[in-house]
């Protein structure tokens, strides 16, 4: 049987084609050979065993033991290979071959190093000295002249002794000791045993004119002229001390600057001080700032408490010296000290506000302006004050005035009053700020103490026959206290203080200043305020020695509604007589002003019974009391007169 199909006889075969290999590798893809690693030949590989691993040799990868390492022939000051290297320099310069012994050090010879044994025999030359030199006093405290910046001469410590420079031995300038006393000698002249001087000699100094002292230095001063000034070291730094002895017959002024010094048991400070005949002081300084009173033989300069023991009783003398000394007031108001009446403005008899005063204003205080010139109001303030002071004057310039005219507060001390003052030492004291819109230049304020052989009058710096002693403050719109000390000369028998503003531009809503707490002590410094009287009902007897009113205190004269007033039941027809006394009596025999109750007329009684006012014909006042007379018209017998009046004992 035959079939159409055709039987297939061959299958399809599968070939590789082989290409020539380049780079690392050599021959071709079937048999390729890797000849390099990254372009490096590789060596024969004969003869490597289990472990090896490839190295470079320099110029191709051979099979090495692992860790061998191929030696290099070192160079410069190290030769031989890297195996067996011998360092033959140091820094190029050659070392000898020579083999050391014990101790030798390499020493240079000039032109290597060789093994040397050092010498034992000392320094051959020290301090100018050559040989053998051995230690001698002082090689190690020895400073050569030029060894310190600005030095002049070489300065050895040369030993001590027990009291004094040496009496013997050979010595240069600038040589010091030390004694057993603690006190430093210098030589100051070359010699056998030279000239020395104690450095304590050279704090003391002598002055006897205006000076500023050293660091550490005991002024004593000398001079006879009074007004000078000694000021503190300047640029204090910590712990510098400063004392003055006055060995002269004059006061003498301590100025101590933007640096304040404290008094002795006092926590207010003070920029100037006055020291007295015969008086000696000790300060220090803390920390470049402050100085701090540390001791004085003038116990009337001393503040505070003087301790009591014992529980005993009495007081100290005037002079310092203490006598039955006890119990002392702790406290410092006590009258007699302040000899401003009304230092604390506790007393506005006449009112409680003037407009363009030229007189009285506070009790004892005048208020008035250059020229006649207007527009300043004195009135008393009572908030905002300093502690234990609860009233203040404010002395302002009306807002948009023009003038410039000065401003004055002033007070006059009666002359009995005035005469425990002279030859004295009296400091002011008192307290001010400004207000914000305050037009004195640099907000300054000028405070005068005012004195002179017057007798009871209104004293002002430009008045003939006062002098003044004259400081000028800078107020801000804070509370300060300021304190002025000032002589005053044993001739004066009248004091006064005087404070002036110098208003410039035109004045804003704020121009002003207030005052308060003003006190004139005998005193080198300030203490604690007092009013004149000790106490306020004492302070007001004596305002009303100098003033006093039937009207209510701060009630202004001639005001009406409210009031109290003297009143009569009159016996005669046609005459009507007022007698009264004073209260208090008066400094002299006062001027007498009347006012009607009823209008405030000036001159004018007031008779209630027929509702009008009658005029005062005559008056007479002595300084006990006072005597009102009404002659004509005549007043109808029965009636009742009522008047106020104002009586005026000021100087």
């Amino acid at each position: 049987m035959t079939s159409g199909a055709k039987a297939q006889t061959g299958a399809k075969s599968s070939s590789t084609t082989s290409v020539t290999m380049g780079g690392d590798v050599t021959g071709n893809s079937a048999t390729s050979t890797v000849a390099k690693i990254n372009g490096s030949p590789l060596g024969t590989t004969t003869g490597a065993t289990t472990g090896y691993v490839l190295t470079w040799n320099g110029s191709s990868w051979v099979p090495a033991a692992t860790g061998s390492t191929t030696s290099v022939t070192m160079g410069g000051d190290v030769t031989g290979n890297s195996a067996t290297s011998t360092v033959a320099k140091l820094q190029g310069n050659a070392i000898s071959v020579t083999a050391p012994t014990t101790n030798q050090v390499l020493q240079w010879n000039g032109t290597s190093w060789i093994p040397t044994t050092l010498s034992s025999t000392g320094v051959t030359s020290f301090n100018t000295r050559t040989g053998a030199v051995v230690p001698a006093n002082a090689d190690y405290l020895a400073v050569a002249s030029g060894g310190l910046t600005g030095a002049t001469n070489a300065t050895r410590y040369v030993g001590g002794t027990a009291n004094g420079a040496p009496i013997s031995g050979t010595f240069a300038v600038g040589d010091f000791i030390v004694d057993a006393t603690s006190s430093i000698w210098v030589c100051v002249t070359a010699g056998t045993p030279g000239t020395w001087a104690t450095t304590i000699s050279n704090h003391i100094t002598l002055r006897s004119a205006t000076a500023t002292a050293k660091y550490n230095e005991i002024t004593l001063f000398t001079g006879s002229t009074a007004s000078q000034t000694i000021s503190a070291p300047a640029s204090p730094i910590d712990s510098v001390t400063w004392s003055i002895i006055n060995n002269s017959s004059v006061n003498v002024t301590l100025g101590f600057s933007s640096n304040a010094m404290y008094v002795l048991g006092s926590n207010t400070s003070v920029t100037s001080y006055t020291v007295t005949p015969a008086s000696a002081y000790s300060f220090v300084n803390y920390n470049g700032g402050n100085w701090y009173m540390t001791s004085t033989n003038d116990l009337t300069n001393g503040t505070g408490i003087i301790p009591i023991a014992n529980g005993g009783t009495g007081s100290s003398t005037a002079n310092g010296a203490l006598t039955n000394l006890g119990a002392l007031p702790s406290i410092e108001t006590v009258a007699g000290k302040n000899f401003l009446i009304n230092g604390g403005l506790d007393f506005w008899q006449r009112g409680t506000s003037f407009t363009n005063p030229s007189g009285y204003t506070a009790d004892r205080w005048i208020g008035s302006r250059d020229s006649g010139q207007n527009n300043s109001t004195y009135s008393q303030q009572t908030s905002g004050g300093i502690t234990g002071l609860p009233y203040y004057m404010r002395v302002q310039r009306t807002s948009g005035d023009t003038q410039t005219g000065s401003i004055y507060l002033n007070q006059s001390i009666e002359t009995n009053n005035s005469y425990p003052m002279a030859n004295q030492n009296v400091t002011l004291s008192f307290w001010a700020r400004a207000g914000a819109n305050y037009s004195a230049t640099s907000n300054s304020f000028t405070v005068r103490v005012l004195y002179g052989a017057t007798n009871n009058i209104q004293m002002y710096h430009y008045t003939s026959g006062v002098s003044n002693s004259t400081t000028s403050v800078t107020l801000t719109t804070s509370w300060q206290q300021f304190t002025y000390t000032v002589s005053i000369p044993s001739t004066s028998t009248q004091v006064g203080v005087e404070f002036q503003a110098f208003p410039t531009g035109t004045a804003g809503a704020n121009d002003y200043f207030d005052f308060a707490g003003c006190q004139l002590e005998i005193s080198n410094s300030v203490t604690t305020f007092s009013r004149a009287g000790g106490s306020i009902g004492n302070e007001l007897i004596l305002c009303q020695r100098y003033f006093q009113t039937n009207y209510p205190i701060g009630s202004s004269p001639g005001s009406t509604g409210g009031g109290m007033w003297t009143m009569i039941e009159n016996a005669e027809t046609n005459r009507v007589l007022m007698p009264s006394q004073f209260p208090v009596q008066m400094r002299i025999g006062p001027t007498m002003t009347a006012y009607s109750p009823q209008t405030g007329t000036i001159n004018k009684f007031y008779n209630r019974s027929t509702a009008t006012d009658i005029t005062v014909n005559t008056f007479t006042a002595l300084s006990v009391g006072f005597q009102f007379n009404v002659v004509t018209p005549s007043q109808g017998s029965g009636n009742q007169i009522l008047v106020n009046y104002t009586a005026n004992a000021e100087l």
